[in-house]
């Protein structure tokens, strides 16, 4: 959860951006990052943070992942939403970092857009006709039945 939502403040778009850079942080190093378990604790942390989050004790911490890689996070997760990656040009400001410097992003978002208008709902779902999925639509229907 961004620092502003835990903090109570007006949010916007940004916060999403804070969710991306938490789940990339995830995915790249396997460490969730941490706010503490009480909101008390939280925004303790969260004003530690604000002091010591640099793209170099990121580097230093995080050795494997690449330098860009390393300052996206750091951009995405910062405390403040005002100077957080994205929050003057939105997506397009984060597609512009060096970390997307050898991905075509433009043919990468019309290859996801025509995608996603080819997909009809029946086509979507077949995909997730399993034997799972059906034994819960059955369960599904057995309690809507005797309810």
């Amino acid at each position: 959860m961004a620092p502003e939502v835990i903090f109570g403040h007006t949010y916007t778009y940004t916060a999403d951006y804070y969710s991306v850079g938490v789940l990339l942080l995830l995915m790249v190093t396997g460490d969730m990052l941490s706010v503490g378990k009480t909101i008390k604790d939280a925004k303790h942390n969260i004003a530690l943070r604000r002091d010591t989050l640099t793209t170099s004790r990121f580097i230093k911490r995080y050795p494997n992942v690449s330098h860009e890689c390393c300052d996206l996070i750091v951009k995405l997760i910062t405390t403040s939403q005002h100077l957080r990656i994205g929050a003057k040009n939105r997506i397009d400001e984060i597609f512009q970092h060096n970390w997307f410097d050898d991905i075509d992003i433009d043919s990468v978002n019309k290859e996801n857009i025509m995608r996603l208008t080819e997909v009809s709902p029946n086509k979507y779902t077949q995909y997730w006709e399993n034997k799972e999925v059906k034994a819960l639509k059955n369960m599904n229907k057995t309690v809507i039945d005797d309810g």
